[in-house]
């Protein structure tokens, strides 16, 4: 029988759903310093039952006509959550995507901190084909300083890079991991890690207050990072992030244009609430995860009798509507590498756009700079591509 919210869904949202974060704990093992998700010791934040689990696979997974869909099990730590709630939740998702045509390729994943995997888990994880993803601050020194669990998450990335030469880190780029930057890719590297994702410590949750990298700081990082891969080329060092600013900076060269027409995280066209949905403990949808510390944008509960059209179409307007200040993106040349700050980050703590738009600024001359040997990175990366042709523009201003 069709879950009742699917039919309201199917016709006016979330179709486009492929990433849906599923928010199982608040609870975490650990306590980051910086957490942006504010998680709670061990048994004194909200967890998601199995019923508001399954209301959610009912609607998302009934509504969307995307033929690939992440399901991501978050926390929290999600991990504290155990096995036996892993495969119900599994076998909720499976039996409502076996009914969805749409979806040719169903993948899970866990984003956790590594305490708990070992072997014993990872067998019923394989078994459920859940992919774990691990997050790391770079030295051990430095992680257990702002996380702790140091030991246990170690042996996990040596344990999974065992399994899976490819595996990728998740790093939190602080003041200090940004201060000893080499040192933490040259430890990655003596583990076998060559594909890394960075992701800038942001003040909001635990992490309000704290020092944050000013903008010549993160621009002589993301320095050093393209410098390394450059040196190394494709088979060597990928940070997630950079690779996406050398492909859009060699596409807009290369067919003439600025802003590649593209949809997602960290594009001029933020996909949340369309491409991207997350679900806290209680069941409030929100339009991805990092909207869910600030609340504002509350799309529904899974556990409503019905969803409110109106109310999902105003809250995701707000979120994506550009106000004034990016008229500035425009004129700017810069545009063909910016990552146009965060939807969500931005109505919390706006200085983060400003910092943001000053490093992207600067760093474009850097890569202009480095122009002939970032197209031919490009070129190994994508020896397929093939520009197409868009209307020339109008003259292009230098950034600020």
């Amino acid at each position: 029988m069709p879950h009742p919210y699917a039919p309201l869904c199917d016709a006016h949202h979330f179709a486009r759903a492929s990433y849906i974060e599923l928010k199982l704990t608040e609870d975490c093992n650990l306590k980051c310093d910086y957490c942006c998700v504010s998680a709670t010791p061990i048994g004194a934040g909200r967890t998601m039952t199995l019923d508001t689990h399954a209301r959610a696979a009912a609607i998302f997974l009934a509504a969307t006509r995307s033929p690939q869909v992440n399901w991501c099990f978050h926390g929290g730590e999600p991990l504290l959550l155990g096995e036996t709630f892993f495969r119900e939740a599994v076998a909720q998702v499976r039996e409502v995507a076996s009914g969805n045509p749409s979806i040719k390729r169903l993948r899970f994943t866990a984003q956790t901190n590594g305490t708990m995997v070992n072997e014993k888990s990872l067998r019923w994880l394989d078994a459920l084909k859940v992919e774990p993803l691990l997050s790391f601050d770079g030295l051990p020194e430095i992680n257990q300083a702002q996380r702790g669990g140091t030991r246990t998450t170690d042996a996990a990335i040596r344990l999974l890079r065992a399994r899976d030469p490819e595996m990728a880190l998740t790093c939190v780029l602080t003041p200090q991991v940004a201060e000893r930057f080499d040192e933490v890719i040259d430890y990655l590297a003596e583990l076998g890690i060559r594909h890394l994702m960075l992701t800038n410590m942001e003040p909001v949750g635990y992490g309000e207050g704290l020092e944050t990298l000013p903008p010549g700081r993160n621009v002589e990082v993301l320095r050093r990072l393209l410098d390394r891969m450059l040196d190394e080329g494709p088979g060597g060092l990928r940070e997630a992030e950079m690779v996406i600013r050398i492909e859009k900076f060699a596409v807009t060269q290369l067919e003439g244009t600025k802003l590649v027409p593209t949809v997602g995280c960290r594009t001029f066209n933020c996909f949340g609430g369309y491409e991207s949905i997350a679900v806290d403990p209680s069941g409030t949808i929100h339009p991805c995860g990092r909207a869910i510390e600030a609340r504002h944008w509350a799309l529904g509960n899974v556990n409503q009798a019905s969803l409110v059209a109106s109310t999902i179409e105003e809250r995701l307007a707000n979120l994506h509507e550009k106000s004034l200040w990016f008229t500035r993106c425009v004129p700017c040349d810069a545009s063909r590498v910016c990552a146009f700050s965060c939807a969500a980050y931005d109505r919390m703590n706006a200085t983060i756009r400003e910092e943001e738009c000053a490093t992207t600024k600067v760093f474009f001359r850097d890569m202009l700079a480095r122009k002939d040997r970032v197209m031919a990175y490009f070129s190994a990366l994508r020896p397929d591509f093939r520009p197409v042709t868009r209307p020339a523009e109008a003259a292009r201003s230098t950034p600020d």
